[in-house]
């Protein structure tokens, strides 16, 4: 069976442009073999601009609703919503994230070396466990 262009306008609406929603009302209770697939809906959508209006303007109301309970939460000052806010609307206001590319002190960090060394198997986790307790021990000596 084939869907017209109004059956997947009506699927569309209400669905917040997501994809599997509007599978889902076209094809709920439908045989297998009248079903639309995936790509197929996809195909339609491409082909036809006002479908893919239709499904543009569903995406932005959906955003429109994350962006007003965003701002509730920050109004609410919720941490994680300040934070977020700043450092992605902030930046005008110098609010950034930044990485430190120093090692400890300002030191300059260390460069990787690769080495290949070849341990027979039984050996491996012996040699994977002293050489993890060695960097513990240097990176978190104990104090006496």
């Amino acid at each position: 069976m084939k869907f017209t262009d109004e059956e997947i306008k009506k699927a569309i609406k209400g669905s917040s442009g997501i994809r599997r929603r509007i599978l889902r009302a076209l094809n709920d209770g439908k045989p297998e073999e009248e079903k639309l697939s995936r790509q197929g809906l996809a195909q339609r959508i491409a082909d036809n601009p006002d479908l893919l209006q239709l499904e543009i303007e569903e995406r932005e109301e959906l955003d429109d609703k994350g962006e007003d309970a965003f701002e509730e939460a920050v109004e609410k000052k919720e941490k994680w919503a300040i934070n977020a806010w700043l450092k992605y609307r902030g930046r005008e206001r110098g609010y950034v994230e930044r990485q430190e590319l120093t090692g400890k002190g300002g030191k300059d960090l260390p460069t990787a070396k690769q080495q290949v060394v070849y341990v027979p198997v039984g050996d491996y986790a012996k040699m994977i466990q002293e050489e993890a307790n060695k960097k513990a021990d240097e990176d978190y000596p104990v104090s006496e």
